[in-house]
């Protein structure tokens, strides 16, 4: 895992709707299903939930995960996003 791999939404840009493409078919582990089947790191979305937790709505996921796992990545920033408007 990379170190401090959750990027603060000010150094990234708005996320938009997610694509409407079919997901690829991944391993039933939740894994990308992209090249190299990557899977959700759950140490990182430990992190990014417990910063949203304190009330830090400026973190993001990495936005460079493949197939499944970067649609859930896509998704969950979206959330926090709109959170972080209210």
């Amino acid at each position: 895992m990379r170190k401090n791999a959750l990027r603060r939404s000010k150094d990234v840009k708005s996320p938009s709707a997610p694509a409407s493409a079919a997901p690829s078919p991944g391993p039933a582990s939740g894994g990308g299903g992209g090249a190299g089947g990557e899977l959700i790191d759950p140490r990182l979305l430990l992190q990014m939930l417990v910063q949203v937790r304190k009330g830090d709505f400026t973190v993001r996921l990495p936005g460079d995960r493949m197939g499944v796992a970067g649609k859930l990545h896509d998704v969950i920033n979206a959330i926090v996003h709109l959170q972080d408007q209210m």
